[in-house]
């Protein structure tokens, strides 16, 4: 016999997920507009006080009836994204990047040859503690081609209407790019989306360039480290000389050691140069303006003029 608070279980799922299919299926549009903006350089738009972006008169337009289509474009377009949460949203753990910036380190593939001293280590272990780091390098990779440029003449947005029985029912707004991707959209009331539907977009304009999805999970995370280490270079630079802090120190016997950092932009991320420290040396003999700049690279473990 079988169990009757069981079957009566499995009726009120059934209704359940039947009235949340017709009341999906009541709120969905019935048809959906796309529109394809074009924008050129507004020349002088500074002296003017307008914007940079001037559109054109070449529009492209497509208007989508088919309900398999616009039930799954009106899907992605209403799952609502907090812009302050995407790292969540892209497979990122912030928990474990507070905690493990050790391990991040080792996800760096070190084009700059750095041997990572422990002031570096200090240093960069406290850059990539820090969240906000990664909230602005993950913006950055998500707005990739979004200026005007010497190639690039052009930007591009999508405008995207959902109607119900002839009523407007939203309006989305991607922003306006010249590569890359589409996203975020911005409906009217401000909200934003960060989901990929810029290959159906594609498709429907019979766009050429292929658009891969967003990175995310380790991938993602792996990009976002080595862009962030890549940004300290400079302050990287400034504190290699600590390597060869045993050598430097000699100098205090004839000089003042004002500062040291290696040589940035030469040596070795260029040509097959050893990397070059720079010590700034002064005397009391000196005039007050006047300094020594003394050059050592590096010859096997430590380093000579």
């Amino acid at each position: 016999m079988p169990n009757l608070q069981y079957m009566y279980k499995i009726r009120i799922l059934i209704v359940t997920l039947f009235l949340s299919l017709s009341g999906n299926a009541q709120n969905l549009p019935d048809s959906i507009v796309i529109v394809k903006n074009t924008y050129t350089y507004n020349w002088g738009y500074e002296l003017l006080g307008q914007s940079p972006d001037s559109l054109i008169d070449n529009s492209q337009k497509t208007v989508l009836t088919d309900k398999r289509q616009i039930k799954n474009l009106s899907e992605e377009l209403n799952k609502l994204d907090d812009k302050d949460n995407l790292l969540s949203k892209f497979g990122i753990d912030t928990t474990y990047i507070k905690h493990n910036p050790d391990k991040l380190l080792k996800l760096y593939k070190n084009g700059y040859k750095i041997k990572w001293n422990s002031q570096q280590k200090e240093y960069i272990f406290k850059i990539l503690s820090e969240i906000e780091n990664y909230k602005k390098t993950l913006s950055d990779y998500l707005s990739i081609g979004n200026s005007y440029g010497m190639h690039t003449f052009y930007k591009y947005e999508f405008d995207i209407s959902l109607y119900k029985n002839g009523e407007l029912l939203n309006t989305y707004l991607s922003r306006k790019y010249t590569a890359r991707y589409k996203m975020p959209y911005t409906d009217k009331k401000g909200n934003f989306i960060y989901n990929y539907i810029d290959k159906f977009l594609q498709k429907s304009f019979y766009e050429k360039n292929k658009i891969d999805k967003p990175l995310q999970g380790k991938k993602l995370l792996k990009y976002l480290v080595n862009k962030i280490i890549d940004y300290e270079e400079i302050s990287l630079y400034e504190l290699t000389p600590y390597s060869y802090q045993t050598e430097i120190n000699e100098l205090q016997s004839d000089f003042q050691i004002v500062s040291f950092e290696e040589v940035y932009g030469i040596g070795r991320y260029i040509w097959d140069e050893p990397k070059t420290m720079k010590i700034t040396l002064k005397t009391d003999e000196m005039l007050p303006n006047v300094y020594l700049q003394f050059l050592a690279s590096q010859v096997g473990n430590s380093i000579y003029s």
